[in-house]
């Protein structure tokens, strides 16, 4: 049983992208790298076909957190021989969660495969994807339950409001269509998704607050709260009392869902344009072996045992008797068999884009993402063709408060196209010098909320007929004509 709730666990949170979608913004200004149609599907690579092979045209992973970073959770301190060092302290960390809600997220997605074609003005693709996350999300007082406990340092009852404590981890795979077109004003986009759900843990709380009597240290607590799961390993009968090891799980398409991105856009003039995108649209009912653990959310207060009143009496006090008077409060609701749907985070991105010359690229993005609140994110990014076999990109981008800086490069010997991005490059090069270097430490960027990278390599062929609309064109003059 044990080995059965480890591989779930296992295999949601690393099988695959994400809670939450965390922004790429270096990638979406890439636009003839294909998975920058994953951020703006008005992007259009500029040969007229390619594909990508499963596990090396596309390999991501990516980590969020929006209530700390390793500066301000860790404290300095000198040792008499002059050295410094830092040292973890929970009651920064504790701070840092005070201002809430935060959540902390991890993303990972692979492609299967992908491929794509381009006809005049009509960009049409497939891809099929396997994408996970996993995602925790901490109100404000939580870090005020598990530092300081129920009574503050005064020896006084706090009053704790953990309303919106959740976690959800999702694994699951999308077989998407895409169409995109640029015509002399107007674009837009639409990409289809398919989803094949293949395990999912959910829990929320709607109404959890706990109370301390200032005088007689009474606790009243209410929690209305639920827990739903979909495991493919094993199966609960309509109570959800007794279970059964499935031996041989099935990953059909018996979690199904569908879901979609769309977008629209405006050509000022044929080298500046604005464009609007809302990904990430969607759901996926849960079928396979669900399982549902509710709490009511009656509101109660626990007075505990007269431990004295029964040591003066002779009388012996049982510990049974303790935990089934607080059982008895927090008795959950169970069943199994029943279907449930949840949704997918929604993001939306708006982008800005100047080409300067056929050359060299600006952009401006605005992320913006939903979970329990907006929180929104900007970055500036400019790409420079520097030949027809190699390219470079870079962005300065503010997510969460904290300023990163990204890079992306693309090199193309022939058919194959390989690149590497990141918006958060500086933590990237200091790792590889790390792994470098025998016998020093781990670099930490110390600044950083957020770390992510994509590596592929993608099989591109032919070249579009307008030759000043190739990303590794040669600088002409005759190809100024279309920014006048």
């Amino acid at each position: 049983m044990v080995k059965k709730y480890l591989l779930f666990i296992t295999l949601v949170c690393f099988i695959n992208k994400y809670a939450t979608s965390q922004a790429e913004f270096t990638l979406g200004t890439m636009e003839h790298v294909f998975q920058s149609t994953y951020m703006n599907g008005m992007a259009q690579p500029d040969n007229t076909f390619g594909f990508g092979l499963p596990g090396i045209s596309s390999i991501y992973v990516g980590y969020a957190n929006t209530g700390f970073n390793y500066a301000n959770i860790t404290l300095d301190s000198t040792h008499s021989d002059g050295t410094t060092k830092k040292y973890f302290s929970f009651r920064k960390l504790s701070d840092a969660f005070a201002s809430g809600p935060h959540f902390v997220s991890l993303n990972q997605n692979i492609d299967i495969l992908h491929a794509w074609v381009k006809m005049r003005s009509f960009h049409l693709s497939f891809n099929v994807s396997q994408r996970g996350f996993g995602i925790i999300n901490f109100p404000a007082d939580f870090s005020r339950l598990v530092y300081g406990g129920t009574i503050d340092e005064n020896g006084v009852g706090k009053d704790l409001n953990l309303s919106g404590f959740g976690a959800n981890m999702t694994a699951y795979n999308e077989y998407v269509l895409g169409i995109s077109r640029k015509g002399r004003r107007m674009m837009y986009s639409a990409r289809v998704k398919f989803l094949q759900g293949i395990a999912n843990l959910d829990v929320y709380s709607d109404d959890f607050f706990l109370n301390v009597d200032k005088d007689m240290y009474d606790l009243s607590f209410k929690f209305n709260g639920t827990a739903r799961m979909s495991n493919p390993f094993i199966r609960y009968d309509d109570n959800a009392k007794a279970y059964k090891n499935v031996d041989n799980p099935e990953f059909g398409f018996n979690n199904r869902g569908f879901g979609g991105d769309i977008g629209l856009g405006y050509l000022f003039r044929k080298n500046v344009a604005l464009m609007v995108n809302a990904n990430n649209l969607g759901f996926i009912t849960w079928r396979t072996n669900p399982v549902e653990i509710a709490f009511d959310g009656e509101a109660t207060t626990f007075r505990g045992v007269d431990i004295a009143k029964g040591l003066l009496n002779g009388e012996s006090i049982s510990a049974g008797e303790f935990v089934d008077s607080l059982s008895s409060r927090l008795t959950p609701k169970t069943k199994g068999g029943q279907a449930y749907t949840k949704w997918l985070t929604p993001s939306f991105y708006g982008i800005f884009k100047w080409e300067i010359t056929p050359r060299i690229m600006l952009q401006a993005t605005l992320f913006m993402q939903q979970y329990f609140k907006w929180r929104p994110g900007f970055a500036v990014s400019a790409q420079v063709k520097m030949a027809r076999f190699f390219s470079i990109t870079g962005s300065a981008s503010n997510q969460y408060g904290v300023t990163n800086f990204g890079a992306g490069f693309v090199f193309k010997p022939g058919p194959v196209q390989i690149y590497f991005v990141s918006d958060n490059i500086l933590a990237i090069s200091g790792a590889i010098q790390t792994g470098m270097e025998s016998g020093k430490k781990l670099y930490i960027p110390t600044d950083s909320k957020t770390f992510n990278f994509r590596i592929g390599m993608n099989f591109v062929f032919g070249r579009a007929k307008l030759e000043q609309a190739q990303a590794f064109s040669l600088h002409r003059k005759k190809q100024h004509k279309r920014y006048k």
